[in-house]
């Protein structure tokens, strides 16, 4: 397993765990969604809610699963049905309509 940029590569002497691939897949896309922010500046349009960044990770999480083992989880075939999931558990899920990196945490850029 190795990583480049905001690419993961899975060895398949790795193993073929779809739980694992899921769960490497959902982290990667926080990953991704927080590289974004960072590489664009920090602009607002790139600083999504919490909610976003956990609809994409779970969306991907279910299309890996569904790959792997032909099968996926009712609760993420879509964003609404992972807002649903998401929304019933408010003590691992708090801050969902945050965004990501609150504004009065985003560095000033300094213009060149």
């Amino acid at each position: 397993m190795h990583g480049r940029g905001t690419d993961l590569h899975l060895d398949p002497a790795f193993g073929r765990d779809a739980k694992l691939f899921g769960f490497f897949a959902h982290e990667g896309s926080h990953v991704v969604d927080d590289l974004k922010l960072i590489s664009n500046g920090y602009n607002k349009k790139g600083n999504i809610t919490h909610l976003e960044s956990e609809q994409r990770a779970y969306s991907l999480e279910n299309r890996v699963l569904e790959t792997e083992v032909m099968r996926t989880n009712p609760d993420w075939q879509s964003k609404k049905a992972i807002q649903k999931f998401l929304l019933t558990k408010p003590d691992l899920y708090p801050t969902l309509g945050n965004p990501i990196l609150e504004p009065k945490a985003i560095p000033e850029m300094k213009k060149r």
